[in-house]
């Protein structure tokens, strides 16, 4: 979807990166693999959270969600 906005992968990857900054601060997850991805964002350090963030919006890009 991005790449069909005419974004980068590693722009996209920036977004997704800040997203999961906002979702981690402000979204109390109630399914037992959110929490485990808040706990997995939390514990990442920046490197980390790239990769989590490149994983996700491959899976997104794959159509698997």
């Amino acid at each position: 979807m991005g790449n069909m906005l005419g974004l980068g992968e590693e722009e996209i990857r920036s977004i997704a990166c800040r997203l999961g900054d906002f979702l981690a601060q402000n979204v109390n997850p109630t399914h037992g693999e959110h929490r485990v991805l808040k706990e997995l964002w939390q514990v990442a350090d920046s490197r980390e959270k790239e990769m989590l963030a490149g994983l996700v919006t491959k899976l997104v890009s794959n159509g698997r969600r």
